[in-house]
């Protein structure tokens, strides 16, 4: 089979108007927010497994209004995307990035979890290094995945997503080992940034592309 560069470009092209929508972002802000919230309440002791309760009853229905909206705004107007092969390339290499930052990460909450429950025994110079390392250490991995991921997908403006997830994430963690009340409150900007951001980004591309005056469905033609 007869490979054609300029059916590449046109698969780029055509799977980069997803991330243009700001459909992603705002996705990524309410995971940011559900966390936050459930940082909070593991902060003022609310007995487990409720703050994981707490963080799943609002991530499921974030989950769901994702894909109500995705069925009502981006189908209509630019019709299902399927990734060809070097999409589907790129989303390998973002996935194994994805599983060594997600393997990273569930240590650092483990030790994180131990830091906030039985503390590190030791002399306390190593205690106070490792309560700093960790949250450190998370916003590297938050960094790489990031960056990883708008390297291989194109998308510019994740670069910044990744930056105020590592503000965020990071923020959660200083005010869960450390009770710094500045580091939540630097959490919910990056909250509010995320979103109010994505929300704009969304409605200018509703109203820069509107449904298609067709008697086809979005998936024909």
């Amino acid at each position: 089979m007869t490979h054609i560069p300029e059916l590449d470009q046109i698969e780029h092209r055509t799977w980069k108007r997803y991330s243009e929508s700001g459909l992603t972002d705002i996705i990524f802000g309410a995971i940011l927010l559900a966390s936050t919230v459930s940082a909070v309440m593991l902060k003022i002791d609310l007995p487990a497994p409720w703050p994981m309760v707490v963080y799943l009853a609002l991530v499921v229905p974030l989950l769901l209004i994702f894909l109500g909206i995705n069925q009502t705004v981006l189908l209509p107007r630019q019709g299902r995307i399927r990734p060809g092969p070097s999409i589907k390339s790129r989303g390998r290499k973002v996935a194994l990035a994805a599983f060594l930052c997600v393997g990273l990460t569930v240590l650092l909450v483990v030790l994180t979890v131990g830091i906030r429950g039985h503390g590190f025994e030791g002399p306390p110079q190593e205690a106070a290094l490792a309560r700093v390392a960790a949250p450190l250490v998370m916003m590297i991995s938050i960094l790489l995945f990031f960056g990883l991921a708008a390297y291989f997908l194109d998308y510019r403006r994740m670069y910044l997503i990744g930056i105020l997830y590592a503000i965020g994430v990071g923020g959660i963690m200083l005010y869960i080992i450390e009770d710094v009340g500045m580091a939540i409150a630097a959490t919910a900007a990056a909250v509010i940034f995320i979103l109010v951001m994505g929300a704009v980004i969304l409605i200018r591309w509703m109203r820069s592309h509107p449904i298609p005056l067709t008697t086809e469905g979005p998936n024909e033609g």
